[in-house]
């Protein structure tokens, strides 16, 4: 919707045929770690953070994000946020995003094998993941990107690959997982003579010294940060040009 001059209102609407929100609880899945109550002994997925997180990001561009939903009926989540309207002559949408320097040697590492058709690996990418959703995220990328991958849900099963002298232009390890946490897979793999590059994915953030910190105590080459740049998508899609031998990292 436009709002006069050159601003606009993007609103992009979610809705689903699911069991509802009960009017009450509507208001609490919008606060941190909050969950809708049901009633029932049930586990429910989730830590109840991606909603109110959502909420403040949409806040912060000047935006709202709100719900509306009926028991037995469904539930509909909407989003608002203001921008401002662009033309020809400012050129491009806007600057590519460059990869952070602290990125790019093990990066340009992980581009330099998965660009090598002589390396027998088996797969560009292992993932190890224990949450099934977030496999299939993974999987859909990377083989949008023309990467070969494989994933797991386990450490120990991702250390059988590696004990079995697999190599990969990249292993990302998901840092909080039940049976096996990602800086112990690590250290295993390190211990193991493993060389190649290994990034961790942490919903926690770290300073600069904090991350170093964190990379030498349990030889991971980088750490990257849930919702911040760059992603794993965005290593996929850097891993998948560079396949294609289009370009090195973005300087």
């Amino acid at each position: 919707r436009r709002r006069g001059g050159r601003r606009l209102c993007l609103q992009v609407s979610v809705s689903d045929t699911g069991c509802g929100v009960k009017e009450e609880d509507c208001a609490r899945i919008m606060t941190e770690f909050g969950q809708a109550r049901t009633g029932r002994a049930v586990l429910i997925d989730g830590t109840g953070l991606g909603l109110p997180i959502s909420k403040k990001l949409a806040e912060k561009m000047g935006g709202s994000l709100t719900v509306a939903s009926k028991v037995g009926e469904g539930t509909t989540f909407t989003v608002q946020v203001p921008l401002r309207v662009g033309n020809s002559s400012e050129g491009d949408l806007g600057p590519q995003a460059k990869v952070p320097l602290r990125c790019l040697s093990w990066m340009q590492k992980a581009m330099d094998v998965v660009g090598d058709c002589s390396q027998p690996q088996q797969a560009d990418i292992l993932v190890v993941e224990d949450n099934p959703v977030q496999r299939k995220l993974y999987k859909h990328r990377a083989e949008r990107e023309g990467l070969r991958i494989i994933l797991v849900s386990s450490g120990p099963v991702a250390l059988s690959f590696i004990r079995n002298r697999q190599s990969f232009a990249i292993v990302v390890l998901d840092f909080l997982m039940d049976d096996m946490a990602g800086d112990e897979v690590c250290r295993a793999m390190r211990a193991d003579g493993y060389e190649g590059v290994v990034v961790c994915v942490s919903g926690n953030a770290f300073s600069d010294e904090e991350r170093q910190e964190f990379q030498t105590k349990h030889g991971f080459d980088d750490v990257i940060t849930k919702g911040a740049y760059p992603s794993c998508f965005d290593i996929f899609t850097e891993l998948g040009m560079a396949k294609r031998g289009k370009q090195s990292p973005t300087k």
